[in-house]
C-alpha cells in the first residue's frame, strides 16, 4: 500500500507541474505522464506526431524532464 500512495503522490504533482506548463485537459496530461513513463523518459515520435502534435519541442523537453525529475527522486 505504500508504494501505490507514493506513486500517487508523484502521479499528482507531475500533473500539477505539467499543467502549470501548458493547458491541455486532465486526461491527456495523465496519457502524456503514461506514455513517457513507458518510453523511459521520453515521449516517442509516434505520439508527438499524433495526439500531442500541438505542443511544442520545449514544451516536451519540459514535460519529460518534470516526468523524469518527479518519478526519480
Amino acid at each position: 500500500m505504500p508504494r501505490e500512495i507514493e506513486y500517487l503522490r508523484r502521479h499528482d504533482e507531475a500533473i500539477r507541474r505539467i499543467m502549470n506548463v501548458v493547458e491541455m485537459p486532465g486526461r491527456l496530461a495523465e496519457d502524456l505522464v503514461r506514455y513517457i513513463r513507458e518510453n523511459k523518459g521520453t515521449l516517442s515520435k509516434k505520439r508527438r506526431k499524433g495526439e500531442f502534435q500541438k505542443l511544442r519541442n520545449d514544451e516536451v523537453a519540459l514535460i519529460e524532464g518534470i516526468v523524469r525529475e518527479v518519478f526519480e527522486s
